[in-house]
């Protein structure tokens, strides 16, 4: 198949994924949901009335995600459980960090941005206080870089790879727009009560900048992660998995119906708004016979998706941290614009110090390794270089682009 047969399945793919949910939608309320389009998000009532549309606490429902919870920690915290093996010596050995280096000069800029941020973002009352999201999250950014290039004696994603972040921005821009797009179709599960302290472009001007930040924290989050040689070794001996061609084409399926039929019931279905992009572009992929971190799964090295995962959860303790001290140390004041709250039925329970519900924390998980699958979907289309191992590796080799690594690590 030739690159450009290929760039444009990749797009006509993307634009399924936007188009899957409509129909179920027209047959739930007979048109598309009431609020879809309005820029933030807002809670909104069902059509015809303005009471909201999220059901309520259901205990059946929440005893089913707590036992997937459970099995979730489980397969995280003690995964000898389901076949895994501890690394031998000399695999340990193979695999011990690079010798710590100094530390860049990006560091303090970095720190400083960060911390006089957060406490604007918490404490402000003035105007600056609106404008607190995005330096917090490009300053952390900057941090945490600075932590894995002290790490690994200099081979972190600034210093090898500078390009690669500002493509990380792109790439979380419309990875996040797609997610504000899918979330009106199950009647906003997250919404943004502070939408009076914009103009309607000043929004749509912020929001935009503060999508991209959301890519380059996790892949910082991961690459921080990866220097942990015991992260790196602990899911490294797992059970080899493969998918037959007729399993890919399952996994593509299976997530588009899934996502079409979220259209129709929005409710009981939330939770794809997550699952069912993960799936489908990673049966996608499959079906490129693209490398993805599912890859090395077919030789039982599992450390590279289940370090994404943890590093989607990493992320994501400090999104609600941040955003619900925000609001918490202010008083209920609105100075925040980025302040988002949840509706999600049946399980909205349990808030300690957050927003997010207790079981929310667990899509962040999945969250994180589709952060990668939809990179993928953008480095195939822009033939871009992925560096993620590499900045990790002191060895001399080159960087490959992806379109030249799918032939060495089909699924």
């Amino acid at each position: 198949m030739s690159t450009v047969s290929r760039k444009t399945l990749l797009v006509l793919s993307v634009l399924l994924l936007l188009v899957l949910p409509v129909p179920g939608s027209l047959l739930m309320w007979g048109g598309l949901p009431r609020g879809f389009g309005v820029f933030p998000a807002q809670q909104a009532g069902c059509p015809e009335t303005t009471e909201k549309c999220e059901p309520g606490f259901n205990a059946y429902y929440f005893a089913f995600c707590c036992l997937v919870a459970v099995f979730v920690l489980a397969f995280f915290l003690v995964p000898k459980w389901f076949g895994f093996k501890s690394a031998g010596a000399s695999e340990a050995r193979s695999t011990k960090a690079a010798e710590p280096g100094q530390w860049p000069w990006w560091l303090l800029p970095g720190v400083v941005t960060t911390v006089v941020s957060w406490a604007v973002l918490w404490m402000g009352r003035d105007p600056s206080s609106l404008y607190t999201f995005v330096p917090l999250w490009w300053g952390f950014i900057v941090t945490v870089d600075a932590c894995v290039y002290k790490r690994t004696g200099g081979n972190s994603i600034l210093a090898r790879s500078p390009g690669i972040i500002l493509w990380l921005a792109l790439s979380s821009l419309w990875g996040w727009y797609i997610f504000e797009y899918l979330n009106w179709f199950v009647m906003e599960n997250w919404y943004y009560p502070n939408n009076e302290l914009l103009s309607p472009l000043g929004y749509r001007v912020w929001y935009t900048l503060s999508y991209t930040t959301v890519w380059p924290a996790v892949f910082e989050w991961y690459t921080l992660l990866r220097t942990s040689s015991w992260l790196r070794t602990r899911y490294s001996r797992g059970p080899k998995v493969s998918l037959s061609r007729r399993a890919q084409w399952g996994v593509f399926l299976g997530a588009a119906v899934a996502i079409a039929l979220t259209g129709r019931f929005p409710f009981a279905l939330f939770f794809m708004l997550w699952l069912g992009p993960l799936f489908f572009f990673s049966g996608v992929l499959l079906l490129f016979k693209s490398w993805t971190p599912y890859s090395p799964i077919l030789g039982g090295d599992w450390s590279q998706v289940m370090t994404m995962a943890l590093a989607g959860l990493c992320n994501g303790f400090f999104w609600e941290l941040w955003n619900f001290g925000s609001e918490f140390f202010n008083g209920g004041a609105k100075t925040n614009p980025n302040f988002w709250k949840y509706e999600i039925p049946y399980i909205n329970v349990l808030h300690f110090f957050s927003e997010m519900p207790l079981l929310g924390y667990f899509g962040y998980l999945p969250f994180g390794v589709l952060c990668w699958m939809w990179w993928l979907m953008m480095a195939r289309f822009f033939n871009l270089k992925t560096t993620f191992e590499n900045d990790l590796e002191a060895g001399p080799e080159p960087v490959i682009p992806v379109a030249e690594q799918a032939p060495q690590h089909a699924a």
